[in-house]
C-alpha cells in the first residue's frame, strides 16, 4: 500500500474497490475468494501490482482480509455489498490519513492545503510532500463524501435567540445537517441518522448524570 510519512493509504478510492468487489462476488459467489480466480475474473494478472493494491485496498477498508492465497470477505464487506450506505463511512473512517484530514479541514479541501497536511501532519519533504499531494487529494475528494459530520467547533447563528423561549430547526443543506436550537442551546445532527440520535441522547444523559454529581460533590 502507498505510504505518506507516517500514514498508509489505500491507492484506488471507494467506489472503484467495491465496483471491482462486487464484480468478482457476483461470480464466484463466496465469501472466501481464491486469490488466482479473482485475478482471472477481474482479467488482471495475479502478480501484477494493479491487483496488488486492489487487494490492499479491500484490506485497508476493512472489505476483504488476505490470507494464504485466499481472499475473505468481511462482515463490513458483506454490508457494503448488500447496500448498506452506513457502512462506507465506516469503511473510509478506518483510513486514519483520512480521518485526520478531514478533522483538519472537512470534505473539500484544496490541494495546496493537502500538500501542507502532509508537511506539517505527514511530516514529509516539500519535494516528497509536493509529488503526493495531487495523488491523496484526488483519492480523498472522492471518498470525503461517505465521511459522517463528527462532533466540530460550534459555530452560532447569526441571529440570536431569545433565551429558553425560542426553538428552531434549520437544514444545513451543503452538508445535510439539521440544527436544533433552544434558546443558547444547539445540537447537530445528520438527517436521518439514528445512530447519530443515540449517541447524541446518550451525551445529553451524560451530562446530565455528571452535573447531578457536581450538585452533590
Amino acid at each position: 500500500m502507498p505510504k505518506a510519512g507516517k500514514y498508509t493509504y489505500p491507492l484506488y478510492n471507494l467506489d472503484f474497490a467495491i465496483e471491482k468487489l462486487k464484480r468478482a462476488y457476483d461470480i464466484i459467489r463466496s465469501r472466501e475468494m481464491s486469490r488466482s480466480v479473482i485475478a482471472d475474473v477481474l482479467g488482471m494478472s495475479e502478480k501484477g501490482g494493479a491487483f496488488t493494491y486492489l487487494l490492499s485496498a479491500w484490506e485497508d477498508y476493512g472489505l476483504t482480509i488476505n490470507r494464504e492465497g485466499k481472499v475473505i470477505l468481511t462482515e463490513l464487506g458483506e454490508r457494503i455489498l448488500a447496500g448498506d450506505e452506513n457502512a462506507k463511512s465506516e469503511a473510509v473512517t478506518r483510513i486514519e490519513l483520512f480521518k485526520d484530514i478531514y478533522k483538519t479541514y472537512g470534505r473539500d479541501p484544496k490541494v495546496e492545503q493537502i500538500e501542507a497536511f502532509l508537511k506539517q501532519k505527514a511530516l514529509l519533504s516539500p519535494l516528497k510532500a509536493k509529488k503526493l499531494s495531487s495523488q491523496v487529494f484526488k483519492i480523498y475528494i472522492s471518498v470525503s463524501k461517505y465521511i459522517r459530520p463528527e462532533i466540530t467547533p460550534f459555530r452560532p447563528l447569526e441571529e440570536k435567540a431569545i433565551k429558553g423561549v425560542e426553538q428552531k430547526m434549520l437544514p444545513e443543506t451543503k452538508s445535510n445537517v439539521l440544527i436544533i436550537q433552544y434558546g443558547e442551546v444547539y445540537i447537530r445532527i445528520p438527517k436521518g441518522d439514528k445512530e447519530a440520535i443515540k449517541l447524541a441522547k446518550a451525551a445529553l444523559d451524560f451530562i446530565e448524570k455528571y452535573e447531578e454529581e457536581q450538585s452533590y460533590s
